[in-house]
């Protein structure tokens, strides 16, 4: 039995799906540091019911008291891998730290990409450094990864795919057989300015402009609420533009099915789950090309099509490409999504953290220096 200890800030449903995909493997046996379960980020229900072991972490509690309760944790988990949610986080660098000190090897989940943000050299130089203490990863998709090859880390201890959802949840969800009508551009989405809603509304609005025929329907929440709403009732096409609150997973696949096209348009993500959720469902995709999924997921007439998150016009235009997909070219791009949604779901999401923890066992990575630098970013972290 190979005992498998994951940090992760709050457990959501895709990471209870992918928890609960590992647990149900034989020889694994998952533990789950979750060290922000009050957090408000995102408004998932709370969910109890796990098959796995769940520790609760206050990531705000003094430094001594982390140490102690991580300390409790290892006493009664006893992980032959740390398995380790980025390195932001003090109690990821105290993790690291522990990885080296007690010979633990690790595996650090990543799906950031090189031109997600301005980067600085002392702080690239301070992830090369804690790499050095790692034995493997697990990234999102092909930008991940090249990003971690140029922090100096060896590709062939690199493994994928990381951003996974439970596909089959979503491919198998049936609505009532009245509704035949998929008359909705649909985003789902935080309410944020990088998820950039009002840049959507614009294109839509461009779009109705020349006669297009679909609605537009916003769901999500977020600070940029009454900004959204406010450009929405000063739009001529206020009658087509639908807003509803953010919807936990037992809803959104009903909206998946009743819409033409997912748009997902924002001008910086790692990765961007929700194309994954609408693709699972079928859906074909409009992606900016700023996310970290398009290069991934998003293949130019076949499962979508990737665009600038700037210009309107280009959106708008795919929403009328949208808006003329036949049947029969509808069905062959269901077809092309179904084949690229295969190397995207929970059993090869398993099947990476399989191999990335053999590797992990096979060729350990301890490093002093990384030792050292985890140790002073955790005691250094405010």
């Amino acid at each position: 039995m190979l005992n498998l200890l994951i940090t992760t800030e709050k457990i959501g449903p895709y990471h209870n799906s992918r928890y609960k995909a590992l647990s149900d493997e034989i020889n694994l046996n998952i533990g789950v540091i979750q060290f922000n379960p009050q957090s408000n980020r995102y408004l998932w229900e709370e969910n109890s019911n796990y098959n796995y072991k769940v520790f609760n972490i206050d990531n705000y509690s003094s430094k001594k008291e982390i140490k102690n309760q991580i300390r409790k944790i290892l006493e009664i988990f006893k992980p032959n891998i740390f398995i380790i949610e980025g390195w932001d986080q003090k109690i990821n660098k105290y993790i690291i730290f522990l990885s080296n000190y007690l010979n633990i090897p690790s595996i650090i989940l990543s799906d950031s990409r090189y031109k997600s943000r301005k980067r600085y050299i002392f702080k690239e130089l301070i992830k090369i450094i804690l790499l050095k203490g790692i034995s493997s990863a697990l990234v999102a998709g092909k930008e991940s990864k090249e990003y971690l090859i140029k922090l100096k880390f060896k590709k062939e201890n690199i493994f994928k795919p990381y951003d996974v959802v439970d596909n089959e949840y979503f491919s198998n969800f049936r609505i009532d057989k009245k509704i035949t009508s998929n008359n909705y551009i649909l985003s789902v989405s935080r309410f944020s300015h990088e998820k950039n809603i009002i840049m959507i509304i614009k294109a839509f609005e461009i779009y109705k402009k020349s006669r297009g025929k679909l609605e537009l329907l916003l769901i999500g929440s977020g600070p940029e609420e009454n900004l959204i709403r406010y450009h929405i009732n000063k739009s001529k096409y206020r009658k087509s533009i639908h807003i509803k609150p953010w919807q936990q997973i037992d809803k959104l696949p009903y909206y998946y099915k009743i819409s033409k096209v997912l748009v997902f348009a924002s001008t910086n993500d790692t990765w961007g789950l929700v194309v994954n959720e609408a693709l699972a469902s079928g859906l074909v995709c409009l992606v900016s090309r700023e996310c970290g999924c398009c290069t991934d997921l998003i293949d130019d007439g076949l499962t979508g099509w990737g665009f600038d998150p700037h210009d309107e016009y280009q959106l708008s235009n795919l929403f009328h490409k949208s808006e003329r997909i036949n049947q029969d070219e509808l069905k062959i791009m269901k077809r092309q999504i179904k084949n690229k949604m295969k190397n995207y779901d929970l059993d090869n999401y398993v099947l990476s953290v399989k191999k990335a923890s053999l590797n992990s066992l096979k060729n350990p990575k301890y490093s002093k220096l990384s030792l050292i630098i985890s140790l002073l970013l955790f005691w250094f972290h405010k």
